[in-house]
């Protein structure tokens, strides 16, 4: 994908070095403010310059989507992208509630035979505890919670109930022109309540019309038989072809270009393809502008690795019949609970996806 190799070109020739953000992090090479676009019909935007961990992408969102914030259920699907994040939020719930209690009888910890006293589960160890289906909790904690992460912040908006996703596609069914269709992650009152503090903070969906060629163009495209060009004008007219473009504006405020950035291009795509589907309309332009968009500096090479690659043609999303099936069924005023609730990874399917290999790196999430 040709812009976010511009912006990865851009950090590099114009970024200025910060030092770490967090204790166990590296500096970074950070550029602050930048934006670019992609017309979503050009094919769907998961890098070819590198594979790209599909089944992580659908998998979180899917996570985000059903309000949840748990790892167990990216675990129990083999998706391990949240676990040190997961895991830096029990170490630091474990010390807070060592400092709220004189005695604390924590299920939490292991007794540690060396030194006759309780100890942290290592990494692996909570990993696997959850695995097991052990998930012991104390002072409101359940083991491996993240806290008020995307999924509570989305679908339970200050523990009130308010569904943000079920509000923002009946705005769009209801008042396509509209400029409140907004979604916000960030929540000033719960901004120590959560494992990672919002990374992708905000996003806006905006409707423009088809035009009358535009829908030609869709009923030529999306009709298995041949029309005659007086029955393809009229079938244009009919209530079943769409009369809006989604467009998708994310706001990110920190953007860990080589590692986050190419999920996050996938994950929103992904979302805007959803949400236009649940309300008849056609995937638009995807929009993502950035805060501090960064390299971090053990990134540096395999960033410049990946720049030496040339381009391959973009994969295709499809969807599962059962998928079809599902959005063709949907009423206005239907729990869309029930519906993500029901969707899998097997639900998304990337065609002609041929990219170069990948690139390890090591995420970071410092401590």
């Amino acid at each position: 994908m040709k812009q976010y190799h511009q912006h990865l070109q851009k950090i590099l020739d114009y970024g200025t070095w910060k030092e770490a953000a967090r204790p166990g992090m590296p500096r970074t090479l950070s550029l602050f403010g930048y934006q670019f676009e992609h017309n979503l019909s050009d094919g769907f935007p998961l890098l070819t310059s590198k594979k790209m961990y599909w089944k992580g992408v659908v998998a979180e969102l899917l996570w985000f989507l059903n309000g949840d914030t748990n790892i167990k259920t990216l675990i129990d699907q083999g998706v391990n992208i949240w676990n040190g994040d997961a895991y830096n939020w029990y170490k630091k719930t474990v010390n807070r509630l060592s400092n709220e209690r004189v005695e604390p009888p924590f299920d939490l910890l292991l007794d540690d035979p060396n030194t006759n006293s309780l100890r942290l589960l290592t990494e692996a160890e909570f990993v696997d505890w959850i695995k097991c289906g052990q998930l012991p909790s104390d002072g409101g904690y359940v083991l491996g919670d993240c806290g008020y992460q995307y999924g509570k912040v989305w679908t339970d908006w200050q523990s009130t109930g308010l569904n943000q996703i079920e509000r923002v596609i009946n705005s769009l069914k209801s008042d396509p022109t509209g400029r409140r269709h907004i979604v916000t992650a960030v929540d000033p009152i719960n901004d120590q309540n959560l494992a990672l503090y919002w990374c992708h903070s905000l996003f806006q969906f905006n409707c423009r019309p088809l035009s009358f060629e535009d829908k030609l163009q869709w009923v030529m495209k999306n009709t298995d038989v041949e029309l005659e060009n007086l029955a393809i004008t009229e079938r244009a007219y009919a209530d079943d072809v769409p009369n809006w473009y989604l467009d998708c504006q994310l706001y990110q405020r920190s953007a860990d270009a080589f590692l986050g950035e190419p999920f996050n291009i996938a994950s929103y795509a992904l979302l805007t393809h959803i949400i236009a589907r649940i309300c008849g309309m056609i995937p638009g332009k995807f929009i993502h502008s950035f805060g501090d968009s960064h390299l971090y500096e053990n990134h540096i090479e395999a960033a410049k690795e990946q720049l030496s690659r040339e381009f391959r043609p973009l994969p295709k999303l499809d969807f599962s019949e059962e998928f079809n099936t599902a959005i063709a069924a949907l009423k206005d005023g239907i729990d869309l609970k029930d519906l993500f609730k029901h969707l899998t990874v097997n639900d998304f399917i990337i065609k002609n996806y041929n990219p170069h290999p990948a690139i390890v790196a090591k995420l970071s999430t410092g401590i």
